[in-house]
């Protein structure tokens, strides 16, 4: 999306690659994820997967329900165990319509770790093949409900997971990039190697990633208010190493700038890093967003779209929403920053021409989404559009330095937790210092 230009045409694409998705159940909410094993391996030749993952989950309160587990309908479950302590067990788990379902009676209520076993073909939408020169290339999208499309997960904002680990097994010739820290990489006899990533901050399942090609990697660092030195990885196909080069140069730059607006990069114990894909879109994974290669050009083009989904480490995937119905907090949010990053690397002159873009266009419905199944609505022009003016004109209100402390404070305040509209609200009218309601009733919760 150029810094002054509509991102409407991208919006397009977004929509139509979501709008065949399927609204994963949800689990019941007496019971709580609270850590991801992840082990899968990629079959490119049949453009599958099989894997294991180990759920630990808690109850968190309530009635003995039993637990929920999302899952694609094109994947095969091979079996289910239950450890609880030093025993395990078999379980039936029933295979219903995108779920599996664990009895409760199997699991206990201080914790039980939950291994399920699957196969099968991901929906593209989840996880993708494609191929380049005889070499294929994989990647995760995570998108809202899309975790669930390539493994056995609670697949909802509002489970974040304490810790994740992710293995991968891949051919060798292709590097396997994912969340978090590298851990190491081993080599088997097959011609194949495993890669293990780990999380050790709280992480929700469509921002767990997997990318797998053939990569060059390109290192760096950056150094973060936090004292620290954030390790930077861009994992970008061959060939568009020059042009990732000089694109890439960027972040350094708007990562300091979004920690001067926001407070320190939430992840710094682990990394900022970039894997490109093969997809005209690009989307927020924790500490490793996506951008398809069409938004690399070695020309600072797309410098907006790093900005966001720089942005979105904040908004997104460290203050995470509890509903999709508040999707605008993330993308909204995030693209605001941009806009902030634009006026501060570009001039008062480009955002205001950010600011009239989104002014001239008309908008159907709230941006409190009655209905979050509406993917077409999720990704338009009302969260990506009238999102950002929203808080432009919020900025526009109460004063810069009113909004800035309120983005800060509501950070702060919901660190690696989860947020909702009332949350910001409330953040912005003690730094304001009066009540803003009208403001949220007509921009927000109003349609116009």
């Amino acid at each position: 999306m150029p810094y002054n230009s509509s991102p409407e045409t991208l919006l397009t694409v977004l929509a139509c690659a979501v709008m065949t998705g399927h609204a994963a159940a949800q689990s019941p909410a007496s019971w709580r994820l609270r850590s991801i094993d992840l082990r899968v391996t990629l079959l490119p030749q049949t453009h599958a997967v099989a894997g294991e993952v180990r759920l630990g989950v808690t109850r968190a309160g309530g009635a003995a329900v039993d637990a929920t587990f999302d899952l694609s309908d094109s994947l095969t479950v091979d079996s289910v165990h239950v450890r609880t302590g030093n025993f395990v067990r078999t379980v039936t788990a029933a295979r219903e319509a995108r779920v599996i379902r664990v009895p409760s009676a199997a699991l206990s209520s201080t914790g039980s770790i939950v291994t399920i076993w699957y196969h099968g073909s991901p929906p593209d939408r989840s996880l993708a093949f494609t191929e380049h020169d005889g070499t294929v290339r994989v990647a995760s999208y995570g998108l809202p409900r899309s975790a669930s499309g390539w493994w056995p997960t609670i697949d909802d904002p509002a489970q974040k997971a304490d810790s994740a680990d992710i293995r991968v097994t891949a051919p060798a010739m292709l590097t396997v990039a994912s969340n978090g820290r590298f851990v190491d990489r081993t080599s088997h006899d097959d011609g194949t190697a495993t890669t293990h990533w780990t999380v050790r901050y709280p992480i929700y399942s469509d921002v767990v990633s997997l990318a797998a090609a053939d990569y060059v990697e390109r290192r760096g660092s950056f150094h973060s208010r936090a004292g620290r030195d954030v390790p930077l990885t861009f994992f970008v196909f061959p060939e568009d190493t020059a042009k990732a080069d000089r694109d890439f140069t960027v972040v350094p730059r708007a990562l300091a700038f979004e920690e001067s607006l926001l407070g320190p990069y939430p992840f710094v114990n682990e990394k900022y890093g970039i894997a490109e894909f093969a997809r005209r879109s690009f989307r927020e994974h924790q500490t490793l967003p996506s951008l398809g290669a069409t938004f690399i050009t070695g020309t600072h083009q797309f410098d907006q779209i790093i900005a966001h989904e720089i942005a979105h480490q904040w908004f997104g995937n460290s203050v995470t929403v509890s509903t999709w119905r508040d999707i605008w907090l993330n993308e909204g949010f995030a693209e605001y920053v941009a806009w902030r990053w634009i006026r501060a690397d570009r001039g008062q002159a480009a955002y205001d021409s950010l600011v009239r873009d989104a002014e001239s266009k008309h908008y159907v419905g709230t941006l409190a989404h009655a209905d979050s199944g509406g993917f077409a609505t999720m990704f338009g022009d009302l969260t990506f559009e009238k999102g950002p003016l929203t808080l432009a004109t919020l900025e526009a209100l109460i004063g810069t330095r009113a909004i800035d402390a309120a983005l800060a404070e509501y950070v702060r305040g919901h660190a690696y937790g989860l947020a909702s509209l009332a949350d910001f609200q409330a953040a912005c009218e003690r730094q304001y210092g009066k009540p803003l309601g009208p403001f949220f009733d007509q921009w927000v919760r109003g349609a116009s």
